[in-house]
């Protein structure tokens, strides 16, 4: 799932969000109730756009959003762990 902050959110106008009912469970073993997920954000890289939900949390986050697999796959991007890169599909 793709994360975005409450304070984005709130940058973009406090648009609609669609209940949700789960949880997220932190690396520190910690629950946060998320606020929704706001519905098909356009993503916008390299001049392509992708639609994502976003699940906007209220805790402060080190960044505006966190884009998880769903926008990975959407990309085609082709993630290394091991050499730490990602591989963006491009033209030409």
């Amino acid at each position: 799932m793709s994360i975005l902050s409450s304070t984005a959110w709130q940058a973009f106008g406090l648009p609609l969000l669609v209940p949700v009912t789960q949880n997220l469970l932190g690396f520190n073993k910690g629950t946060i109730q998320p606020l929704g997920i706001l519905p098909q954000l356009p993503i916008t890289l390299g001049g392509k756009i992708i639609y994502l939900n976003m699940m906007v949390v209220p805790s402060p986050l080190d960044y505006n959003l966190l884009l998880g697999r769903g926008y990975v796959y959407d990309i085609r991007a082709i993630v290394s762990t091991l050499f730490r890169v990602i591989c963006f599909p491009n033209e030409g």
